[in-house]
Order: structure tokens, then sequence, then C-alpha cells
């Protein structure tokens, strides 16, 4: 595995509102079978330490986060996805619908992930979200 270091930028937009939440981490990454994988852990308000894992192809990239909240995201350009999210509050359906995806590489190694998607939980629609990881590489 190879250090990194992470700049994770996430906005949402919801009932006129826009939220924006910027994260800096270390992480480690390694190549398996094609797929990047990128490993690190981040505290959230309400649930504690979740370990994450993202996992970058060039054509999708998914998302699985363990810990006190547990969910996959799968993101794939115009494709939506339904999995199940669990947090301390209890379990929900959750759908995700990816608008735009873009992963930038240098050297092979992936630098930039742009994910642009809608979020519904139990079939209420939560809003628009975008993903926005730089990834560099130590």
């Amino acid at each position: 595995m190879q250090e990194v270091q992470l700049s994770l930028s996430i906005m949402q937009k919801a009932e006129g509102q826009t939220d924006k939440t910027d994260l800096q981490m270390s992480g480690k990454a390694s190549l398996r079978n094609s797929s990047w994988f990128l490993h690190y852990k981040e505290e959230i308000e309400g649930a504690g330490e979740v370990s994450n894992i993202v996992r970058i192809n060039p054509d999708s990239t998914q998302l699985l986060r363990q810990g006190s909240l547990q969910m996959k995201q799968i993101f794939e350009k115009g494709k939506g996805t339904d999995s199940l999210y669990s947090s301390p509050y209890g379990n929900m359906q959750m759908h995700t619908h990816t608008r735009t995806y873009k992963v930038t590489y240098q050297s092979e190694k992936p630098i930039h992930v742009f994910i642009a998607y809608q979020l519904w939980l139990s079939g209420q629609y939560v809003g628009e979200f975008e993903w926005d990881m730089k990834i560099a590489w130590d």
C-alpha cells in the first residue's frame, strides 16, 4: 500500500440551500485487478469513526463505509443503484442516480474523482450532491 493525501469536498443542494463540507485526510492506496482502492478513516458527527474504502475504475466508483455507519454506494454515469444505509438511527433504503462521473489519471494513478448524483433515502428525495476528491501521491 502507498501513502496518499486526500482532499474531499462534498456539496449538497436541497430545498434551496447549499451545504459544503471539506475534509483533509491521510490514507492508503493499492492497485488490485486493475482497480484502485483507497482506504481512509473519517470522523462523522453522531456516528463516530467510520472506515471508508473507495474502489476507483475508469467507468465506476464504489464507496463502502464500515463502522457505526454502514453503506455501499455505486456511482456509474447515467445509472441508478439501490442499497441499504445503516446508521445508529436505523436502516433506510438508499437510491443513488449518478449524473456526472469523471476520473483523471496521472502516470496511471487516479488524481481526481468527480461525481454528481441525486440521492433518495426511504423513497424521499434528499437532494443533489457533488463528491469531489483529489488524491496526492506521496
